[in-house]
């Protein structure tokens, strides 16, 4: 019998609670770069998903105002903005954007049920727009100017200009792609 063998059959025991406890921490262990895309998905990425709730955006939601512009999270504005919003269709920021009373009152209940509230949402200004509140404009602040006047961004309100995933609901620093200045680099 030669020395492995020994060492095994004495201490095969300890060897064999070594691998498994090894097995069933294998999948705990994350790298740090693993843990940082992570926590970066959960940061910025909706993935048509109202707040953190998880609940999946109102399909006519996405039917009839991501028709014209990207569905916005509702999370984005408090409820009483929202309501300013819905109740003045049509003269939605300069286009005719009416709707069937029914189905306004329906998308209100649903932007208001799912309306953020706090920090996020102050200084959405009158009319409220994401674009002006205080968030927006901290998450933003290091876009160059030029780039908002860029015509394959137009403004700040096209998201999908530089979020090249945001019609799916994703925001994730790693795709963003700034017309005329590349990837984002953090």
């Amino acid at each position: 019998m030669n020395v492995i063998e020994r060492l095994y059959r004495h201490y095969g025991h300890l060897f064999t609670t070594a691998l498994c406890a090894a097995l069933i921490a294998a999948p705990i262990v994350v790298s740090a770069e693993e843990r940082h895309e992570r926590a970066e998905q959960e940061k910025h990425e909706t993935r048509y998903k109202d707040k953190s709730k998880g609940a999946p955006l109102s399909p006519l939601y996405r039917q009839e105002c991501g028709s014209c512009h990207v569905p916005f999270p509702p999370s984005l504005l408090s409820a009483e903005d929202w309501r300013k919003v819905m109740a003045d269709l049509a003269h939605h920021y300069g286009d005719d954007a009416s709707l069937s009373p029914q189905t306004a009152q329906e998308l209100t209940d649903f932007l208001v049920q799912n309306a953020g509230d706090g920090r996020r949402t102050q200084g959405a200004g009158d009319p409220p727009r994401i674009t002006q509140t205080a968030w927006f404009k901290r998450k933003h602040d290091e876009v160059p100017t030029a780039a908002w006047r860029d015509p394959r961004v137009k403004s700040p309100a096209n998201c999908g200009a530089c979020h090249k995933r945001a019609e799916e609901g994703s925001y994730r620093e790693r795709e963003i792609d700034i017309p005329g200045y590349g990837p984002y680099k953090d």
